[in-house]
């Protein structure tokens, strides 16, 4: 399949405006690192700062996979390792969220072809092609799906206060609260009105 002139290697190799078709046509992988405080949507208020030495460490393949009766098709194997601070929620302390990420895209030449692809295909996920990809913005994207609604330590490193004032101890099946968290007994409640009247 004929190509178009492509760019300077310097600039089709540039992971924040990539042109992936250059990148497939030179059939090597590119690698790399990025500081997680490079990711401003990772930086959420209220959560733990990213320590300054942790990183992101990316590794990136583009190719072209034959298709019978058709035109090649551009895909991007992307796999990210990292480890990202976030707060419990069971003890409000940070917890550290190790990610192993391996993820495939297919890229379709229009937003129509990217649609029906969609619709269609399970064995990917469908994306528009560009003139450059931003890689460092698809890395967060899946960071941030990655991450679970509910970060929480499996044993959290201080023993955590029932409502009593006495620590509670963390079992299976154990009903955890967070520390100066209340919980009233609705009985309580309503004997203490009885007595009112």
């Amino acid at each position: 399949m004929p190509r178009s002139p492509r760019p300077s290697a310097a600039k089709a190799l540039n992971p924040l405006r990539l042109d992936l078709a250059a990148v497939a046509d030179r059939g090597e992988p590119l690698t790399g690192e990025w500081p997680l405080g490079q990711f401003v949507r990772l930086q959420e208020v209220g959560e733990p700062t990213q320590p300054a030495e942790a990183q992101l460490h990316w590794h990136a393949t583009a190719e072209y996979r034959p298709v019978r009766g058709g035109q090649p098709e551009l895909w991007l194997h992307l796999t990210l390792n990292t480890t990202v601070q976030r707060t419990c929620q069971r003890c409000l302390q940070p917890v550290a969220l190790s990610l192993a990420l391996e993820r495939d895209f297919l890229f379709a030449p229009t937003e129509a072809q990217a649609q029906a692809w969609d619709a269609e295909r399970d064995d990917a996920d469908v994306l528009v092609l560009s003139p450059s990809l931003n890689l460092l913005e698809l890395a967060e994207d899946e960071i941030l799906l990655a991450l679970p609604l509910v970060p929480r330590h499996d044993i959290c490193p201080q023993p955590l206060v029932a409502p009593t004032g006495e620590p509670r101890a963390q079992g299976q099946g154990a009903q955890l609260s967070p520390v100066g968290a209340k919980s009233d007994n609705p009985f309580a409640i309503l004997a203490q009105l009885k007595r009112r009247h």
